[in-house]
């Protein structure tokens, strides 16, 4: 058999190929190597050299000091789980028994319940809590520590008399302001004899005619919370008699 055509026909189906292998093999293996010409033995230590611990060590670093497997962790965690799903499901729903559903509705129906108690916006309640002064907690808070400081203790009292120089001719107390919240302290004088007339004016506070309240022996006192001690009035049956006077200033 003449060999000159099958050579021929190996040709044709070997052309195709050939025009793939457009580089030569040592071409291509200088591309693989690249500048650095690193080779499979080059690959194979580096990847030796990253594995910088034994399996044997990776493992005993995995089981830690006491020596567990995934056995262990397997026995622990089914030791915690120590009922079913079905049971916790149970336990969840209750006796009922309730589903998220059922939740879902009760909360429902007490966001309903709340919506319809709650017939005013915020605004309006702000506006309702405000007032017509328009007034804040802060300024709820400065009132309250003015009348702290009114009310609380003071730092200083004046005491007195009130002396009746004519018997049945009321004498108007001093002009001594009283601070709020704070009383003035009338007393009948150890020393006088007679009754004292103590009035708003000097036609109440006289003793013969007018509607004194009256002190008529040593001890005897009244307190009195005017904003000064040239409110009161006092009338006297004996010349030259007196009240005591004391108030916080």
């Amino acid at each position: 058999m003449p060999i000159g055509p099958k050579l021929e026909e190996v040709q044709v189906e070997l052309d195709p190929i050939v025009t793939k292998l457009d580089i030569s093999v040592s071409a291509l293996r200088d591309a693989l190597r690249g500048a650095d010409a690193k080779t499979l033995s080059d690959l194979y230590a580096q990847l030796v050299g990253a594995l910088n611990i034994s399996l044997s060590a990776l493992r005993d670093a995995l089981q830690g000091t006491g020596g567990k497997t995934l056995t262990d962790v397997h026995s622990a965690l089914t030791a915690q789980l120590n009922i079913t799903l079905s049971a916790l499901r149970d336990a969840i729903v209750g006796t009922g028994p309730k589903t998220l559903t059922d939740v879902t509705n009760a909360i429902t129906t007490v966001n309903s319940t709340l919506t319809s108690q709650l017939n005013i916006t915020l605004a309006a309640l702000r506006d309702a809590l405000l007032g017509t002064g328009g007034k804040t907690l802060t300024d709820l808070d400065t009132g309250i520590t003015n009348v702290d400081t009114k009310l609380g203790n003071r730092t200083s009292f004046v005491t007195g008399f009130i002396t009746v120089t004519t018997a049945g001719t009321p004498v108007q107390g001093p002009n001594v302001a009283i601070a709020p919240g704070k009383a003035v302290v009338i007393a009948y004088h150890p020393n006088n004899t007679g009754l004292i007339g103590i009035g708003n004016s000097s036609t109440n506070a006289k003793l013969s005619t007018g509607t004194p309240f009256i002190l008529s022996a040593a001890g005897q006192a009244i307190s009195l919370m005017v904003d000064n001690v040239n409110r009161i009035w006092v009338d006297a049956s004996v010349s030259g008699e007196k009240v005591m006077y004391i108030v916080e200033t």
